[in-house]
């Protein structure tokens, strides 16, 4: 089947478009139904810091970002918009990345509720550690959560929304 999708990008008045194929078309439909929400839709829980769940088909397909295994230069938490259960044990969160962010996961749990506090920075040995340049290009980013036990009713905390 042809791909009939295109991008287009006009110089002179620096506009740009994405011109969408039957094909993500469809996709695009049957992924945003109007019975759930999107899994990147703004975070709007009042300042509970409760993450909205969402149902989504293609979780436990989604290309995740890389998560650090250590401390990040210039760290601060970021807010995550939501998570769909992925397994008993296994979550996935749904947030706004940076192409030149790196990202960790703390994960806090009880019998009460999990707690997930999203942190962005800069990575040892990255190209913005060394000093390169880094287009500053917002994309929809996720990753994969590993619980100790299973989720079951807990709700998931933003602690970075708190």
């Amino acid at each position: 089947m042809p791909d009939d999708s295109a991008d287009t990008h006009d110089a002179a008045s620096g506009s740009a478009a994405h011109g969408v194929s039957p094909e993500e078309r469809c996709e695009t439909e049957r992924y945003w139904s109007a019975d759930r929400l999107a899994p990147w839709t703004v975070n709007a829980n009042g300042g509970s810091g409760e993450l909205p769940r969402v149902e989504d088909p293609l979780a436990g397909e989604h290309g995740d970002v890389a998560l650090a295994d250590g401390p990040l230069r210039n760290e601060r938490a970021q807010r995550m918009s939501s998570y769909a259960v992925v397994s008993d044990t296994a979550l996935r969160v749904y947030f706004m990345g940076g192409s030149c962010e790196a990202y960790r996961i703390e994960t806090e749990e009880d019998a009460a509720q999990v707690r997930l506090r999203l942190v962005s920075g800069v990575a040892d040995g990255s190209e913005v550690d060394g000093g390169g340049g880094c287009a500053a290009v917002a994309s929809y980013a996720s990753a994969l959560v590993t619980l100790h036990g299973p989720i079951g009713g807990r709700p998931v905390i933003d602690a970075a929304a708190e």
